[in-house]
């Protein structure tokens, strides 16, 4: 996914700030980059990124698709 695109998981690898998104419903319907067809026949409701730092750089990031509803915990 570009870093550049403006989605939830490019924003995790620019910004170096963790996030979780319980409903990625709006993001389905307008990201392009994403595959809305993949997401619903997995029933993936839920995305939580964690950028991958070390000594102050983003390196990358670690992204989970869920089936399940998450709390920040």
């Amino acid at each position: 996914i570009p870093l550049r695109s403006g989605s939830k998981v490019s924003r995790v690898a620019t910004s170096g700030e963790a996030i979780l998104v319980t409903d990625l419903a709006p993001d389905l319907a307008a990201s392009p980059l994403l595959r809305p067809e993949w997401a619903r026949a997995e029933g993936i409701v839920c995305f939580a990124g964690q950028p991958l730092v070390f000594r102050g750089e983003v390196l990358g990031m670690f992204g989970v698709f869920l089936r399940a509803q998450a709390g920040p915990e």
